[in-house]
């Protein structure tokens, strides 16, 4: 009884989960270049051909989606054909903790520059989607969406390792290529600081689950939906632990720590990131 106690007054005042889990552009692509096979690359390193993957939170059809690629030889677009997110099991392994991302995701996907570029961010920069997934898109017609914060453009395996995953950065023979066209700039950098990632403000942990005897359980899995405020639009629990009471407190901790806002090409802009919590030593995992 105490511990359930306690678990409501940390988490008074917090709101319950979303109705459904929030997004900020009807998918997102996650981009690697040529040869890059390992989460500890840089996975926009210098290539002619890149593989991709839209994704999703939930199952839908995707159409109307181009993607935008900032470039060292300039700005360029893809139009992506349609395309189905179909869930995946994700399995992400971890010396302390391991679970599994429940990820709706798209077939991989290529594009074949001319020549060789870096590229130095790529995001949807608008799309359309519909379907029982779909959410609240499925009457908002083709979306413009923003370019992620600073700390998702080198590191989208933000969970760690995955011990299934589909290394996009290997390009089959037979592969169809997508053809990028050149664009103009899509973003600007005249400002001060045009990049940022966005941070915590205080402590970020399970509190509320200390000493409750959870040292051994699972990680939790939450997501977080920062608006561009900074502020918390909502945190829902993707992989449980096995506790509701750690479930719960990991679900509540983005509420107490606050947010400054990430920045990209010059302007605040959402985000939506994952954390794992575990209980052996009360770490974080981003």
């Amino acid at each position: 009884m105490l511990p359930a106690l306690f678990l409501l007054l940390a988490n008074a005042g917090v709101p319950p989960p979303p109705a459904h889990p929030i997004e900020y552009c009807p998918a997102t692509a996650i981009v690697r270049a040529e040869g890059v096979t390992r989460s500890n690359e840089d996975q926009l390193r210098a290539a002619r051909r890149y593989g991709f993957e839209l994704r999703g939170e939930g199952a839908r059809e995707v159409s109307n989606a181009t993607l935008a690629f900032d470039t060292d030889a300039g700005w360029f677009t893809v139009d992506v054909p349609a395309v189905t997110l179909s869930v995946k099991l994700r399995h992400f392994a971890k010396p302390y903790d391991d679970y599994v991302d429940r990820e709706f995701v798209s077939k991989p996907m290529y594009v074949a520059f001319a020549r060789t570029v870096h590229v130095n961010r790529v995001w949807v920069l608008s799309a359309q989607a519909h379907g029982p997934g779909a959410f609240d898109w499925n009457d908002r017609g083709v979306v413009a969406c923003e370019p992620d914060a600073e700390r998702d453009m080198h590191d989208y395996s933000m969970e760690g390792p995955a011990v299934d995953a589909d290394p996009l950065g290997i390009v089959p023979p037979d592969a169809a290529m997508l053809t990028p066209s050149p664009a103009a700039a899509q973003r600007t950098i005249a400002c001060r600081k045009p990049f940022d990632d966005f941070h915590t403000l205080d402590d970020f942990s399970p509190d509320a689950v200390r000493g409750n005897g959870h040292y051994n359980a699972k990680a939790t899995l939450i997501r977080v939906a920062l608006n561009a405020d900074g502020s918390v639009a909502g945190s829902w629990v993707v992989s449980s632990s096995g506790y509701a009471d750690a479930d719960e407190a990991a679900r509540a901790a983005p509420y107490r720590t606050g947010f400054s806002p990430g920045r990209a090409y010059c302007r605040n802009v959402p985000a939506v990131f994952s954390v794992s919590m575990h209980y052996r030593t009360y770490a974080i995992q981003y």
